[in-house]
């Protein structure tokens, strides 16, 4: 055959890769990544509906780490990563392709660096039961953990289009909503549900757990709070502060103290980053900081009406009586912070003696370290990735979420409404995870909102 032909031979054949990503639509990967992000912020509406219909635990029970692991999870992550090769397919015409651009970026570059260690870790500490099915009651796995990273953070990158953004934000702040409608239907109709501790009732909605309830309010109080001060339309507005009222007095009922101290941060962020940029206070921030602190107010007096003497107020007194023990270095000290600063110091001193690897997935569980510790995790998250994976990896964690409010700070004039709110609300659960542990149902949403956050300058982001 001639040279010629040869050549015309091999360029036909390349002909049909080329041709049908390049008839991709423009959008494809906009689409898969908005359903992958969407199955996690609609996970709990479906387990809300039922128990309020169910009114009964056994309403509770359908949200196991279970469901994540077998339904949401993998359906997302496939998801997930045809957004990721629709973008790698079809590259912007006239500019550098989504590939080069992101080794250009320096938080994907620091994830990455966190997906590395996380392998590293494992393989030295080995692949055992609980990296690959993880812990009871948890069931998160190593996998899950690596998607955060690889599949879930940049699938919330290619959700560029602000108004698509602002719909699933208000998806998320209609969620909430149902949450607490959840919440107080299934805590009136079963007392089991109500978790009584001394005088305290405290619920978790359809979470097995009241600290999982409260640390999704992290995410949903700072979302309505915001979505109040940016929404345009005053039909939207007004949802979003029904939102954030409602989101309050469910909050306060709750009792989780690590969610109180991450609402109030979330507050003061708005308030301080609105301040920087528009340059003068805005109204409505101050109107959604009285509406959340009277729900607040009006919870505590219900619940003393109800033969509750002190309400959750005595969470407050508690906090501040746990500070004095630790700048006193008293003999309560350990139990400060319903036992985490025992835990936090217990885990220090564990993570001293393997800084750069690890023990790997379930620390504390799979190296029989549970009862030095007083748990099985370390009510850190940051210490979490640092006793799971080496101080490296925790430090690249760290500079990779920092990293994503400083291009916000850096892009801060041109920054879209819904970038903001999910700014915002990544702010939210970052405070609350100095006081948690990452949860199958909650930590997915840090690493989408963290991803719809970061934006890219051409996009006006």
């Amino acid at each position: 055959m001639p040279r010629g032909k040869d050549s015309l031979l091999k360029k036909e054949i390349k002909m049909p890769f080329s041709a049908i990503a390049q008839k991709l639509p423009a959008q494809t990967a906009q689409t898969l990544a908005l359903l992958s992000a969407g199955l996690f912020v609609l996970a709990p509406a479906a387990m809300a509906i039922w128990a309020i219909i169910a009114r009964s635990v056994d309403g509770v029970i359908l949200f196991h780490p279970r469901f994540i692991r077998s339904y949401i999870w993998p359906f997302s992550a496939v998801l997930a990563a045809l957004a990721s090769a629709a973008a790698l397919l079809r590259p912007a015409e006239g500019k550098e392709s989504f590939f080069k651009r992101i080794i250009k970026e320096p938080v994907f570059l620091l994830f990455l660096g966190v997906l590395l260690c996380i392998a590293v870790s494992q393989t030295v500490n080995g692949w055992g039961y609980y990296a690959l099915y993880g812990a009871e009651a948890r069931e998160e796995t190593v996998f899950m953990q690596l998607g955060y990273f690889a599949l879930l953070f940049p699938a919330g990158t290619l959700i560029r289009d602000g108004d698509k953004k602002l719909w699933l934000v208000r998806l998320t702040v209609a969620v909430s909503l149902l949450m607490v409608a959840c919440a107080f239907t299934v805590w009136k109709a079963d007392s089991r549900l109500s978790l009584v501790s001394d005088w305290r009732p405290c619920f978790s909605a359809i979470y097995a757990n009241t600290n999982y309830y409260g640390y999704y309010l992290s995410v949903a109080v700072p979302a309505a709070a915001a979505s109040f001060v940016l929404e345009k339309r005053a039909a939207w507005k007004a949802f979003a502060l029904l939102a954030l009222a409602a989101n309050g007095a469910a909050l306060y009922v709750n009792g989780t103290m690590g969610a109180w101290v991450a609402c109030a941060f979330a507050l003061v962020f708005i308030f301080a980053t609105r301040l920087y940029i528009e340059k003068k206070p805005n109204v409505f921030v101050f109107v959604g900081i009285l509406v959340f602190a009277a729900s607040m107010l009006a919870a505590h007096f219900i619940l003393r009406s109800g033969g509750a003497p002190e309400g959750n107020a005595k969470n407050v007194e508690t906090l501040v009586s746990d500070i004095g023990s630790i700048i006193k270095n008293s003999e309560t000290a350990p139990k400060a912070g319903s036992g985490r600063w025992g835990i936090w110091r217990e885990v220090v001193s564990l993570i001293g003696k393997k800084p750069l690897f690890g023990y790997g997935m379930e620390a504390l569980y799979s190296n029989g370290l549970s009862e030095v510790a007083h748990n099985t995790r370390p009510h850190n998250e940051f210490l979490q990735y640092a006793l799971f994976y080496g101080i490296p990896a925790a430090l690249l964690y760290v500079s990779g979420c920092v990293g994503v409010f400083l291009r916000g700070k850096r892009l801060r004039a041109k920054l879209r409404p819904a970038a903001y709110i999910c700014l915002s609300a990544a702010f939210g659960y970052l405070v609350s995870s100095f006081f948690g542990n990452t949860i199958y149902c909650t930590a997915p949403l840090l690493f989408i909102f963290l991803g719809m956050g970061y934006q890219r300058a051409e996009k006006g982001e």
